[in-house]
């Protein structure tokens, strides 16, 4: 066939290869005007441009109205065009005698020729170019010897594999440049032999391979530790850059046939299945393997022969069918043993094959040699190289051998030598080096081995870790550490212990034993009776184990849970102990005098001190005896601030209810209206009538606060006229209503002038024209009675005392106990007949009595470094009988609340029974109550009428209206 193509004016083409053996070649030469054409022409205007353009336009629409003209005509001038071509090609290609093909003709020179070109066998080029001379000189070729293509195949695979040995021997100068070796690769695939070449190839490197293999089993044959895993990363290292150079080499093999039609995906990937199975000894098994695949194949035709002969013998009689069929059966009978004896042979072949394959196979030891060097690395041996570990690693998961092989012996291997190791550490050592241990072999597995392992190592090995070192021992880690390490108030390791213990079981287990921790020590001082400052230890241990919480243990809820629960297991054990000791606290901070603290630290105690308040079941019991010290702070003025004492009920608005601080705040304005009442007074009455003294006076509504009992008591003159006075103004204002003064809770403040003592002549009588020393006392009305009775006569008796202040002996006592003190001693006894020795006297001793004959006198002695002494003390301690007055009162109010708690459920419910209105009880009432009390009220109900029983029903109980 013939193809026309077409031709510029510049250029003259070659015409065609003859499809005889000898061919010709055709030269053209250019014209004359068309060589001057190709010379540079000069630059046309704008004008000239524009008329061109008008030409081509024209030329177009001329074209295109010929074209059409064109293809009405039919295929008839066509076909006698290319016949007349044909003609001309035949002519030109016409064979020469056979005396010319002899002859040598001599070819032009190349270089003289102007343009000259080679046509290619059945081209046609330039049958409608005109051209000025068309010179053709016919040429014969010398016949070249027909070679196979088979032979060029093995002659260049020779070439390559010769490039490919000198590549994997690692020779620097190679005998052939890497580009030709490329364009023989890409001359071959052309050819349709990248099948043939990729397996030449494949077995030229397992090949290779197999055989440095084999030299390093020789080499390894009684040693097979580190020196199989530096022969083995030797091996691979040249292996990797010889395929590197390999790769480039057969790039076109790879992009044309490998990635596109095998599974393996690459020449990488090949070169690394190749080393796999080679470090194996899989290549026997593939073998095996396509033998019997060869098996199979033979015996399923055997079977389709059968299944065709059967076919055909359905068509014959049935006799003949019988014999035949009874002649297949023994002939598959025999085929069967047959079977069985070649399946004999093939498991025998196996097991052997099997053998040799553990003998040659290489894997084992180097997953051995590497789990060597791990050990070496946990031993923290020195000098060792980490790239040789490195590589190895490398080795197995390029491989993938990584996961399935190596991952389950490492596992096991670590697991067993923690196992063994932790076990030793924690017998010679104690719990701090045992964590500070556990740490450093996290870090290290971490930072050092699972480093170079696949990123899904690391969670395994670490849980390995926590098993083997923390779980097995957390039982003597949490017994050993916690208790010795939070006495010590080692922040760090008892972090550290957290961390690790949290790693594997939360916050449980340390948790409860936090818990026991916290309340035994909360117990110990509780049940300590001698302690005086119980809330203040207590205080110290809550700031301390906050402290640890916040710092040690992440501050996490669940141990300030336990925490709560320890201190309200611990104070319940005494309720009302614990009850009392927190309102005295409460006491001791408001009190006058008292610089231990500031406000702010004042006010956050109160809140301190309420939280634990909120954890104690007996609130009443604080309630009670803080109205009491309140009315006495008020009172006798020993508060620090007013405002202090507001703010701290407006912290008690958790526990108190609505009734009881509007109780607070009233008792608060009696104070306030009796200043104001006070200011009044002293604007009113005359001065003449009291020189230099001043009173203060507070107006108590009954019922508010607390009820105290009237002592009789005969008063000087000029404070029965100052009660007097005062009476006659209140009267004046507040119409039917009474006073009653309390003499018990009056106070003063009395002046005491002192005589000075002559030390050196032992002379105890004032001098002469010189004054004493001034102390002022403050002391109760009671002990001021007594105290200026002492102005009119040097000493007293008791009966005296009691005969001329016509006073109880109970509070007379107490008052003297006071005046008689160790430490501010005013007065002084003179009885010889007495045994009564000063310092053995207190206050609290209820029961004690004086002799009725004892001879009290002013102390000439008396000596005290501050100028004011306190001596009033009667009024603020307590004495036990208030004690059990307070609590008799709280166990009443209690009795109240339970009777009102069981009317009300039972007005709201008409008849319940009797263990739903306990529980009814409990959910209402929050006293600490036992059942044998509510049974108790539920009698006492019974019997004044509140409720009865059912008839029928004896648990069961009826509201009466």
């Amino acid at each position: 066939m013939s193809r026309r193509t077409k031709t510029k004016k510049k250029t003259s083409k070659a015409v065609f290869f003859s499809k005889q053996k000898n061919s010709d070649i055709i030269i053209i030469e250019d014209s004359p005007v068309q060589q001057k054409s190709r010379k540079r022409k000069k630059p046309i205007s704008s004008k000239e441009q524009k008329k061109t353009k008008k030409t081509k336009e024209k030329k177009k629409k001329h074209t295109k109205n010929t074209k059409k003209k064109k293809s009405k005509l039919g295929n008839k001038n066509n076909q006698r065009v290319e016949s007349l071509k044909l003609k001309k090609l035949r002519r030109l290609n016409q064979p020469k005698k056979e005396k010319e093909k002899n002859k040598t003709i001599k070819t032009p020179h190349i270089s003289g020729l102007k343009r000259r070109t080679r046509i290619t066998q059945g081209q046609i080029i330039g049958l409608n170019s005109t051209p000025k001379k068309l010179i053709i000189k016919g040429l014969s070729f010398q016949r070249n010897p027909i070679v196979d293509k088979e032979t060029i195949k093995e002659n260049t695979w020779k070439r390559l594999s010769k490039a490919v040995k000198e590549i994997q021997n690692n020779e620097k100068l190679l005998s052939f440049s890497c580009e030709e070796l490329y364009k023989t690769v890409e001359n071959l695939c052309n050819n349709n032999y990248s099948k043939e070449i990729y397996e030449k190839l494949t077995k030229q490197i397992s090949l290779h391979l197999a055989s440095r293999f084999q030299r390093i089993r020789d080499q390894t044959k009684n040693s097979r530790e580190l020196n199989l895993l530096e022969l083995v990363v030797q091996l691979w290292k040249s292996h990797t850059n010889s395929m590197f150079l390999i790769k480039q080499v057969f790039l076109f093999l790879n992009q044309t046939y490998v990635l596109q039609r095998l599974p393996i995906g690459s020449l990488t990937n090949m070169s690394l299945v190749l080393f796999r199975d080679s470090l194996t000894c899989k290549n026997n098994n593939n073998n095996n393997n396509n033998n019997n695949n060869n098996q199979r194949g033979t015996a399923n035709e055997n079977e389709k022969e059968n299944h065709n002969l059967q076919d055909i013998e359905i068509e014959i009689d049935k006799e003949i069918v019988n014999e035949i069929e009874k002649e297949n059966l023994f002939f598959h009978n025999g085929l069967l043993d047959n079977q069985k004896l070649n399946n004999t042979k093939k498991i025998k072949e196996s097991t052997s094959n099997n053998k040799k394959i553990k003998e040659n196979n290489l894997l084992d030891p180097l997953i051995q040699s590497i789990l060597i060097f791990i050990q070496r690395i946990r031993f923290k041996q020195e000098n060792l190289d980490m790239d040789l570990f490195k590589h190895g690693l490398e080795i197995l998961s390029d491989c993938k051998l990584f996961f399935k092989d190596f991952q389950p012996k490492f596992f096991e291997e670590t697991r067993q030598f923690y196992k063994r190791q932790g076990g030793k550490v924690l017998e010679k050592n104690d719990i701090i080096q045992y964590l500070n241990y556990i740490q450093e072999t996290l870090n290290l597995e971490i930072k050092e081995i699972t480093a170079y392992m696949p990123i899904s190592t690391k969670t395994p090995i670490i849980g390995i870790l926590e098993d083997m070192l923390i779980r097995e021992n957390i039982e003597m880690l949490l017994h050993l550490g916690l208790t010795p390490l939070i006495n010590l108030n080692d922040f760090s390791n008892l972090k550290l212990l957290y961390k690790m213990i949290f790693r594997v079981d939360g916050d449980e287990g340390i948790s409860k034993r936090f818990y026991d921790y916290s309340n035994t020590e909360i117990r110990k001082i509780v049940c300590n009776a001698t302690s005086k400052s119980i809330i203040e230890s207590l205080l110290q241990l809550e700031d301390q184990l906050i402290k640890i919480i916040t710092n040690c243990f992440d501050n996490h809820q669940i141990f300030r849970d336990k925490l709560k629960s320890a201190f309200e297991n611990s104070l319940n054990i005494q309720q009302n102990k614990m009850s009392i000791l927190l309102e005295k606290y409460f006491h001791e901070l408001l009190q006058k005098g008292f610089k231990k603290y500031k406000e702010e630290e004042i006010i956050t105690r109160f809140e301190r001190c309420i939280s634990l308040l909120q954890l104690i079941n007996t609130k009443d019991v604080f309630l009670a005896f803080y109205k009491n010290d309140l009315a006495k702070r008020l009172i006798l003025n020993t508060t620090c601030s007013f405002e202090l004492e507001k703010e701290a009920i407006v912290k008690l608005q958790k526990i108190i209810d609505s009734e009881e601080k509007q109780t607070y705040d009233r008792m608060f304005k009696d104070i306030q209206i009796s200043n104001d009442m006070l200011i009044e007074f002293k604007q009113k009455i005359p001065k003449v009538d009291f020189p230099n003294f001043e009173a203060k006076i507070y107006i108590l509504t009954q019922g508010l606060w607390p009820s105290y009992k009237p002592i009789p008591l005969v008063l000087p003159q000029y404070f029965l006229n100052l009660q007097n006075n005062f009476k006659k103004l209140y009267l004046s204002k507040h119409n039917g209503r009474r006073i009653h003064f309390q003499n018990s809770l009056c106070h003063c403040s009395l002046s005491w002038n002192l005589p000075t003592n002559d030390k050196k002549r032992g002379n105890r009588k004032p001098k002469r024209g010189k004054k004493g020393k001034k102390k002022e006392l403050l002391v109760s009305l009671i002990q001021t009675t007594i105290l200026l009775k002492f102005n009119e006569d040097e000493s007293y008796t008791l009966s005296q005392l009691k005969s001329v202040l016509q006073i109880d002996e109970i509070p007379l006592t107490r008052n003297l106990l006071a005046l008689i003190q160790k430490k501010s001693p005013v007065l002084s006894l003179e009885n010889s007949k007495s045994s009564i020795s000063q310092s053995n006297l207190s206050i609290n001793d209820i029961d004690f009595r004086f002799n009725p004959e004892t001879i009290f006198k002013l102390n000439s002695d008396f000596s005290s470094k501050n100028r004011k002494v306190k001596v009033n003390s009667v009024q603020i301690i307590e004495t036990k009988k208030e004690k059990k007055k307070i609590k008799q009162r709280v166990f009443q109010e209690r009795k109240q609340a339970l009777d009102a708690c069981i009317v009300r459920i039972m007005k709201s419910t008409k008849s319940l029974d009797h263990k739903s209105l306990v529980s009814q009880i409990f959910h209402q009432i929050k006293i600490p109550l036992k059942q044998s009390e509510i049974k108790h009220r539920i009698e006492s109900l019974i019997s004044r009428e509140y409720i009865t029983r059912d008839d029928k029903d004896m648990q069961l109980y009826h509201y009466l209206a």
